[in-house]
């Protein structure tokens, strides 16, 4: 009886208000809150798409939270922008239903224009890209939203200082997403078997080292991470398991780095919020690479094997295996569809992929690389008619060739 009432209620004010659209033009956008990369960079791009007017303003718009928050200071930072005064719960209570009602319905006039990952809602799609894409190249003109106060910066700073790092050092951000990962997201799917978006940490030991040789301060970011990376170097720091890890520091390292080694998660979406660029070491999802942003400078992806006969996979052959028109988004399934294996770079090749890294943000791109590329980048729109903006690393030449 609670549930008939509670759903009469709700659909008789959704209709009201669709009755009123053409005079009161109100709008809802459930923000996805849930997971880091879900709450900062799609929201950037939106609301930089709404300030160049590529976007409708005309409209009240209402935003609101889901339940789940990963990031607290983020979330409150947002709430300053888009002037959300009204408490989670209460907000939730009222226009979630309505939100839900518009989006089952398909009623664009009622819904916050939002390339919606909407397979989260109902496992289908309205949008062709999600709005983590850049498509309308918003970011690279415009300027960062998230601002700090003075009274931040020294906190973060001195938060830095008893770690051994400085304001004028330089500083990488390493983000390596692990088993754990999944065990937050799903209590009853624990497990200590590595994903193909999953990495050892410890395979960018050598990496690390180096980069600290060069005297680059490397923070390792993350929290409830699966293990250390066991380095005892004075310009390394393990902030993932540091005690005075925080939703602020989360955020504000971001800001301050130079760049960031990613192996391809959601938190590395923050380095959009700042404009900064970003390596993808044992990059997996090869069927998104046509939607990664400029920011993604270089991308060296893990190897990919065919189980049957154990031959690694050029990057075309396994383009090649999928299906024409093909809506395949997910790696992992059309992985396990076409049987292909998947292991990640070693030592060496994480090490001279970072190396590359530092020689393209001192010098660009190298004629070598540029001309790989180019011929990597004519074949796949060609043949495929996918265009993208990143660089692939030298390193990974060998899975470059049309042939082996």
């Amino acid at each position: 009886m609670k549930s008939l009432i509670y759903n009469l209620f709700f659909n008789s004010i959704y209709f009201f208000l669709n009755l009123l659209n053409p005079l009161i033009k109100i709008r809802f956008l459930q923000v996805e809150t849930r997971a880091i990369g879900h709450m900062s960079q799609p929201i950037e791009i939106h609301l930089q798409e709404k300030k160049s007017k590529i976007v409708n303003n005309f409209f009240f718009d209402i935003y609101f939270p889901q339940n789940k928050i990963a990031n607290l200071y983020l979330w409150e930072k947002w709430k300053t922008i888009l002037n959300i005064k009204i408490p989670g719960n209460i907000s939730r209570f009222f226009f979630e239903p309505i939100f839900f009602i518009a989006l089952k319905n398909n009623n664009k006039n009622m819904l916050v224009p939002f390339r919606h990952n909407t397979n989260t809602y109902f496992g289908k799609s309205f949008e062709s890209c999600w709005q983590a894409q850049d498509i309308n190249k918003v970011l690279d003109k415009s300027i960062p939203l998230i601002t700090f106060s003075n009274e931040e910066k020294k906190k973060a700073f001195n938060f830095l200082n008893k770690n051994n790092i400085s304001e004028d050092d330089k500083i990488i951000l390493l983000v390596n997403r692990d088993p754990k990962y999944r065990h937050e997201q799903n209590v009853n799917k624990i497990s200590n078997e590595y994903t193909y978006r999953d990495q050892d940490i410890s395979l960018f030991d050598e990496a690390v080292e180096y980069l600290c040789s060069l005297n680059y301060k490397v923070i390792r970011m993350g929290k409830n991470m699966d293990k250390r990376l066991n380095i005892k170097n004075p310009n390394f720091f393990d902030y993932a398991f540091s005690n005075e890890r925080s939703d602020f520091l989360d955020i504000y390292l971001f800001k301050i780095c130079d760049f960031v080694i990613s192996t391809g998660t959601g938190l590395d979406n923050v380095a959009s919020l700042f404009r900064k660029k970003i390596l993808h070491i044992n990059y997996a999802d090869l069927l998104l690479m046509r939607y990664l942003n400029s920011n993604v400078s270089l991308i060296c992806p893990k190897k990919f094997i065919d189980a049957e006969t154990n031959k690694e996979l050029t990057i075309f052959e396994i383009y090649e295996k999928l299906p024409k028109n093909s809506n395949f988004t997910d790696c992992n399934d059309f992985l396990k569809k076409e049987n292909i294996k998947y292991k990640s770079l070693n030592r060496n090749e994480i090490k001279y992929s970072c190396i590359e890294m530092i020689e393209f943000l001192t010098k660009g791109l190298n004629s070598e690389t540029i001309s790989l590329n180019k011929k990597v980048k004519e074949m796949f729109l060609n043949k495929y008619g996918i265009s993208f903006n990143s660089n692939f690393c030298k390193t990974y030449s060998n899975c470059l060739k049309e042939n082996n």
